[in-house]
């Protein structure tokens, strides 16, 4: 029976646990996929507006460039080669005032056509300063401002947005800067200078480590050539203004991701770590002449981050299936093994008399048509011994029924200890044991008839 059981558990529980996996599989399969394309669109958006943050604060900067220029413009008027100080002045109150109004510019300069710096605001802790004309500097050989002199009236230079820079110190803290700049013209069309606004994107990096700690996955700012800006180790960002940070590029660091880049200007990469979704940021279009300002806003998705929810959810989900099927799977064992045990009991009783435990007499026909129909088909010799118990009704009538049930039990046990185990024998009914006897000659019968007689006698 333990072996029954132990079957019918097993061809219960392995198919429940098939089905179990196989739904809980498509289930995790389209429900991932579903949480894969919801967290790919969350933070697409979230790359988006803040790629169309930074645009406006570029479409403001410029805006505000144009101001200060035709407003520099006016105050220059028809001077000179020289700039009088009373222009000078005019300059440096109208930068501050602006400074003080537009707290987002770190610089505003005015610098002569030799590089020689004129007037400069600077703005520190929100509060604007004039820097006095004994610290204002050479910034001839500044890039930017070798990329703004050759501009003509109404164009605009963007450099690459890194950090701010004094005495040819990198400033600390850092101040992420984008510099702006524009040629100013006196009425004559005489060359006076270039304006430079230094705009503070601090906000915009706050922003994005702030949009990176509340969400999945991490947040990469790069540069064209493959400076990280912006990256999971603060220790290898702005390697294009610090020296010693020159070779924590893309390319060195992520170098999978930096073929990739090369490829083209996809929007999303899949690799193996997990999937990066590219956003290009760049100079405003329009009276742009000349921008170094391009960058790579990519948001990073690692799978252990999209796959584990679910993943999760899963193997619990498995796990109670599990324990599930085998709840199961053992009442079925239990209810199947007590149903095959109840089938032979009624089998049993239906084949069996209840008194001897002997077969009785209609599974005696059916066993007996078939030795008849064997005997016959094999030409073989066959006997049929019919017992009938004398006097078995004045047993039952001076020592009662149970003496006379006994009496029959021992004459069943007398017949089964000497027949063949080939040899059939049944209960007919009352008094009467009937014998079959396959391949038995009439001789032998008669010997095993005499016997049986003997001993029950």
């Amino acid at each position: 029976m333990r072996k029954s059981r132990k079957y019918y558990f097993l061809i219960s529980f392995i198919p429940l646990v098939a089905f179990f996996i196989l739904i809980v599989f498509i289930a995790a399969y389209f429900i991932t996929n579903e949480h894969i394309n919801l967290e790919v669109l969350r933070a697409g958006n979230a790359v988006e507006l803040e790629a169309q943050f930074f645009n406006q604060t570029m479409n403001d900067a410029l805006a505000d460039l144009f101001f200060l220029r035709n407003e520099a413009a006016h105050l220059i008027g028809n001077s000179g080669t020289t700039l009088s100080k009373n222009t000078m002045v005019n300059l440096a109150n109208l930068f501050y005032s602006f400074s003080s109004y537009k707290e987002r510019y770190h610089q505003i300069r005015f610098i002569d056509p030799a590089g020689k710096e004129g007037v400069r605001i600077k703005n520190t802790d929100n509060q604007s300063k004039l820097v006095p004309m004994n610290f204002l500097q050479d910034k001839s050989g500044r890039y930017y401002f070798q990329k703004t002199i050759p501009l003509q009236n109404n164009a605009v230079y963007y450099s690459p947005l890194d950090l701010s820079v004094e005495n040819n110190q990198v400033e600390i803290p850092f101040v992420p800067v984008v510099r702006l700049g524009t040629t100013i013209f006196n009425k004559q069309g005489r060359l006076m200078g270039v304006l430079i606004l230094n705009v503070n994107e601090s906000n915009f990096i706050h922003q994005l480590k702030v949009l990176s700690r509340h969400n999945k996955g991490d947040l990469l700012l790069m540069t064209e050539e493959g400076h990280i800006l912006l990256g999971l180790n603060p220790n290898n960002e702005w390697g294009n203004s610090i020296s010693a940070r020159a070779n924590k590029t893309v390319k060195n660091i992520y170098p999978q991701l930096w073929t990739k880049l090369q490829d083209g200007n996809a929007s999303k990469i899949i690799t193996i770590r997990g999937i990066y979704l590219i956003h290009p940021i760049t100079a405003p279009q329009g009276q742009v002449n000349h921008s170094d300002l391009k960058l790579r806003l990519i948001w990073f998705l690692p799978w252990k981050e999209l796959l584990f929810p679910t993943m999760a959810y899963s193997i619990y989900a498995l796990f109670l299936l599990f324990f599930l099927s085998f709840i199961i799977a053992w009442f079925w064992s239990l209810f199947k093994s007590a149903q095959i045990k109840h089938e032979k009991q009624l089998n049993y009783l239906a084949k069996t008399d209840s008194l001897t435990h002997l077969p009785n007499r209609h599974e005696l026909m059916r066993v007996g048509e078939l030795e008849v129909e064997r005997a016959k088909r094999h030409n073989a010799s066959f006997c049929v011994l019919m017992l009938d118990i004398d006097h078995f009704k004045e047993i039952n009538d001076d020592y009662g029924h149970l003496v006379g049930d006994k009496f029959l039990i021992e004459a069943a046990k007398a017949c089964q200890m000497v027949i063949r185990k080939i040899d059939f024998l049944a209960r007919f009914g009352g008094d009467e044991i009937v014998i079959l006897l396959p391949h038995t000659p009439l001789s032998a019968g008669r010997k095993l008839a005499e016997r049986l007689r003997h001993d029950i006698e």
